[in-house]
Order: structure tokens, then C-alpha cells, then sequence
């Protein structure tokens, strides 16, 4: 892939930084040692940790956030036991996600998990059929709720909008 710096937003990286999990991108020397022991990589092209970091450093916003790969890392770890300067890359995938999602880029499948959660309390609805086999096994009917969910998510945007006003 080739990168254009004609588009390029060199304040990029910083808010990378700023973002809780993103600090430890500038102490990427692009060894590639993240890349060669990445389960994830041998198996999509698309997911290349050190070319992640390259295009942030490079201020490539749009490609990285709107891009499918920055969801593909399933935080193994092994890239982070590996990497000789100690830079945490699945703190850093969950900080691209963090502003990827603030700004509306989301896959498909994780809406539709949002959706569920907001409207169910729960990924997975629970009805009168699956009451009635928990009941027949002895176990306790589960009420499905989503109180709790709306006031995490209320809690988080007002939160959200707090630190907005505080920021200079």
C-alpha cells in the first residue's frame, strides 16, 4: 500500500496518544517483530500491525479508522510479549476503535450488537421458549431488561459531553 501524505493529518498520532492505550505508538521502530508472530496476520492480509502504526505515524486518519483491519486484532498478546520496545498493540487497536466508534465507524456486526444491547439488556433475547426449557431444568427465569444498559450508555455520554466542555 502506498501512503499519500498529500491528505495526511499530522495531528493524527497525537490524538492516537492522547487516547487511553495509545501512548506507546512513537516507540515503534518498525522491526516487524509484531507482524511475524501476529496469529491474525498469517491468516488476513489486511491485518498488519506494523504497517497500523506506520499509517498513524504517517497521519493517514481515514484509512485507518474507517478500515476494517483496526477490528481484527483478538488481543492475544503475542505481539505485545514480543515487541522489544515494549509497545502494547492491542491497547493501541482498542484506541483506534475507541475514536473509529466516537466518530461512526463501526462493522455492521457491531451495530447490530449495540442494537441488540440497547433494545434486549442482552446480545441474545431472551423469550417464553428459552424461560420455559430454564424452568424445566430448575432454573430461574431470566427477565429481560435493558435498565441497566440504557443507564451505563446515559451515564457514558453524559460523561463524554462533561470532558468535552472541559477540554481546551
Amino acid at each position: 500500500m502506498r501512503i499519500s501524505l498529500d491528505s495526511a493529518d499530522p495531528e493524527f498520532a497525537d490524538e492516537v496518544i492522547r487516547e487511553p492505550g495509545g501512548s506507546g505508538i512513537r516507540f515503534c521502530i518498525a522491526c516487524s517483530t509484531c507482524s511475524a508472530g501476529c496469529p491474525v496476520r498469517r491468516v488476513s492480509d489486511d491485518y498488519n500491525p506494523r504497517r497500523i502504526i506506520r499509517l498513524i505515524l504517517t497521519g493517514q486518519r481515514d484509512t485507518v479508522l474507517k478500515s476494517d483491519f483496526i477490528w481484527h486484532c483478538s488481543s492475544c498478546c503475542t505481539c505485545d510479549e514480543r515487541c522489544p520496545q515494549g509497545v502494547h498493540i492491542p491497547s493501541v487497536m482498542t484506541a483506534l476503535r475507541n475514536i473509529a466508534a466516537r466518530e461512526g465507524h463501526l462493522p455492521a456486526g457491531y451495530e447490530k450488537q449495540r442494537e441488540l444491547l440497547m433494545h434486549h439488556g442482552r446480545l441474545y433475547e431472551i423469550d417464553d421458549f428459552d424461560n420455559g426449557k430454564r424452568m424445566k431444568a430448575d432454573l430461574p427465569v431470566i427477565v429481560t431488561s435493558n435498565r441497566l444498559i440504557r443507564l451505563l450508555a446515559d451515564s457514558l455520554a453524559k460523561e463524554r459531553i462533561e470532558g468535552y466542555r472541559e477540554s481546551p
